[in-house]
């Protein structure tokens, strides 16, 4: 991402758990910060994605290994890093107060828990305090159900009252046997599912935190053609 007035540019390489800063007038990296990582990750990927502020302030980094670290960008210092969990896509409210993260890929094999969504975490103290569920939950006392799998990607509106997400449904039934070939997952009962397809989705969420409705799905659009990244003008 680059800063709101042009003058950096922030690219983050995964394979060695850094983000470069560039100079966009001379082209040249001029700083390069090192990302702090949880010691229990065992993974090779560090750095997954980078925001900038609003205010060009901050500069906010999750990892794999499931931290959200805050850089101030006028010292390049890293100033936190919280286990906040795996996160795909990062979106900030206009006003900076709201950090959005989406939690990627997972499939939940019990009914109650979100398998996909949408976590708010306040900037201040860093903290999430609230997760927006996303999409159908599977049902496990029908024959055929569907479920959200993924959650790819966050915009935020520009009064920070509206979250657009794009995610991923898979629809499964109940495996009977007799299948040569295919997808299937197995819950924790034991019960076999075959999974049948799948479509993708953006949706409108309320984000407004004096709404009645807030963390509720306002409308949905269902995209043949497949939804990954998602913009706001």
């Amino acid at each position: 991402p680059a800063a709101p007035d042009g003058d950096r540019v922030y690219v983050n390489s995964p394979w060695a758990g850094t983000a470069s800063v560039i100079d966009t007038t001379t082209g040249t990296v001029v700083d390069t910060i090192y990302l702090p990582t949880s010691p229990d990750f065992q993974g090779y990927s560090l750095a997954q994605e980078l925001i900038v502020s609003p205010d060009g302030t901050r500069l906010y980094a999750s990892g794999e290994d499931g931290t959200v670290s805050v850089v101030d960008t006028a010292t390049n210092d890293v100033i936190t890093s919280q286990p906040l969990g795996y996160f795909t896509d990062l979106a900030v409210s206009e006003d900076g107060s709201r950090l959005y993260g989406t939690s990627g890929a997972g499939i939940s094999m019990t009914s109650s828990e979100p398998a996909a969504s949408v976590t708010v975490i306040d900037t201040e103290s860093m903290t999430a305090i609230s997760t927006l569920r996303v999409g159908p939950v599977w049902d496990h006392t029908r024959s055929s159900s569907e479920f959200t799998d993924v959650t790819s990607s966050v915009a935020i509106n520009a009064d920070g009252t509206r979250a657009y997400v794009t995610y991923h449904v898979s629809t499964v039934e109940r495996a009977s046997g007799g299948y040569s070939n295919g997808w299937f997952i197995t819950d924790e009962t034991g019960q076999t599912w075959r999974v049948t397809g799948g479509y993708e989705v953006v949706t409108v969420i309320d984000v407004d935190p004096s709404s009645t409705t807030y963390g509720t799905q306002l409308a949905t659009v269902r995209l043949p053609a497949g939804a990954q990244d998602v913009a706001v003008s």
